[in-house]
C-alpha cells in the first residue's frame, strides 16, 4: 500500500522548506473535502517515511466514524482514542509498537454499544486535546488521520490545535464548489496550512 517513493520525496523536501522537520514534537495532520480522496494511505505513507529517516513517529487515526488502519496492519487493536477519552486507559495502553515499520500507531477504537458519547463531543474535548499535547512530548512527530473538514465538525476543532495541516484533493472526484467551500471553512483561522497534495491528477477535471 505504498505511494511512489519520489513523490513522498518531493512531500517530505516542501516540508523540510517550510521549516516543518527542522522542529521535534510537532503535529501534522492531514484532511480532505470529501470521503475517499486517499489521505489514510497518504498518512501512513508519511508516517513510514519519517520513521525511515529516523525520527520517532507515532500514526493516530482520528476518523472514528470510518476506522480504517485495521485493513493497513496486521497489529490487533484491542483499544484506541476512545479508550482514552472515556474510559480509564492511558496514553501508554493505546500505543501499539510496530517493529516492522518502527513507529507507534494509536487508532481510534471502538464507541462502546448504547454509548451516550459522539465523535464530535469526544474529538472536541479538553481530553482529546490533553492527548495531543501528551503525544508531542513523547514524540518527534505524530501524523494525524482526521476526517473530512467539509463534512465533520470536530475536524476544525482539532485543526486549531495542530501544527501543519495538510490537504488531500482527489482531482477526479472533488469539485471547484467543494474547494471553495473547503477555503471558505479554514479561512480567517490562523491555521498553518504546509500545503496540499493532489491525487489522480490529469484522471478528471475540478470544472464539474
Amino acid at each position: 500500500y505504498s505511494i511512489p517513493s519520489d513523490a513522498l520525496r518531493f512531500v517530505q523536501s516542501n516540508m523540510k522548506f517550510n521549516n516543518m522537520m527542522n522542529s521535534n514534537n510537532t503535529s501534522l495532520m492531514l484532511t480532505s473535502a470529501l470521503p475517499s480522496e486517499g489521505k489514510t494511505l497518504l498518512s501512513i505513507n508519511l508516517a513510514l517515511a519519517y520513521a525511515s529517516s529516523g525520527k520517532k513517529v507515532a500514526l493516530i487515526n482520528l476518523d472514528l466514524r470510518r476506522p480504517s488502519f485495521d485493513k493497513y496492519f496486521s497489529n490487533q487493536f484491542e483499544i484506541g482514542v476512545v479508550d482514552y477519552l472515556i474510559l480509564d486507559a492511558e496514553v501508554d495502553d493505546i500505543c501499539y509498537y510496530d517493529n516492522t515499520f518502527n513507529m507507534t500507531i494509536i487508532t481510534g477504537g471502538a464507541l462502546p454499544e448504547g454509548s451516550e458519547y459522539y465523535p464530535t463531543n469526544l474529538l472536541s474535548s479538553n481530553r482529546m486535546i490533553q492527548l495531543i499535547d501528551i503525544l508531542k512530548t513523547k514524540f518527534d512527530i505524530i501524523v494525524i488521520d482526521t476526517p473530512p473538514i467539509n463534512l465533520i465538525a470536530e475536524t476544525l476543532d482539532i485543526a486549531r490545535h495542530i501544527d501543519n495541516i495538510m490537504l488531500v484533493i482527489d482531482s477526479s472526484k472533488t469539485s471547484l464548489k467543494e474547494l471553495a467551500e473547503m477555503k471558505r471553512i479554514l479561512n480567517g483561522k490562523n491555521l498553518n496550512i504546509v500545503g496540499m497534495i493532489m491525487n489522480n491528477f490529469g484522471k478528471g477535471n475540478l470544472g464539474y
